[in-house]
């Protein structure tokens, strides 16, 4: 008795599934759906930022910049939203970078963000790789910091990505 019970749920469970296969229809997941709709991939977001202090070779990159207000179709930003950071500094020789942060304005506040360095070649060169949640205002400044000690010239550089969130 139960062992044909079990294969009266399992002939049913092999008719529902062949019925699906047999009439074309596919199964949409919200894996599925979401990829058309991700935030993070239409409207994406990267800066690059430096620091210079005697080892010039930042160009015209600058240490802050404004969030942007606008997507490039024009879509009002409502917030940027960082979510990975990544830099490094390089300092003569005995140099001991402390920290390298972002300060970022976010509901009308502002907050220094903090990341710890790890070191690459002692006393020369550290590096910062993180991924994290950082919101930013729209039209609010964001400045790139690092904090170096013993160091007579360093230079050090950040590179933030996110997306632009719009409502």
């Amino acid at each position: 008795m139960e062992r044909s019970r079990n294969y009266l749920i399992f002939a049913a469970a092999v008719a529902v599934i062949t019925v699906i296969l047999a009439s074309g229809g596919s199964v949409h997941t919200s894996a599925q759906s979401s990829k058309k709709s991700d935030p993070a991939a239409l409207r994406p977001f990267q800066q690059a930022l430096c620091l210079d202090n005697g080892i010039s070779g930042c160009g015209d990159l600058d240490s802050e910049f404004n969030a942007p207000v606008t997507t490039s179709d024009g879509e009002p930003v409502l917030r940027l939203v960082i979510e990975y950071v990544s830099g490094r500094c390089i300092m003569s020789s005995g140099g001991i970078n402390t920290q390298m942060g972002l300060r970022t304005v976010a509901g009308g506040t502002t907050v220094n963000h903090t990341f710890v360095p790890v070191v690459a070649v002692p006393g020369a060169e550290t590096n910062v790789a993180q991924a994290t949640r950082i919101y930013v205002d729209p039209g609010s400044q964001a400045q790139f910091g690092a904090g170096v000690q013993s160091s007579p010239a360093s230079q050090c550089r950040m590179s933030i990505s996110g997306h632009l969130a719009v409502e």
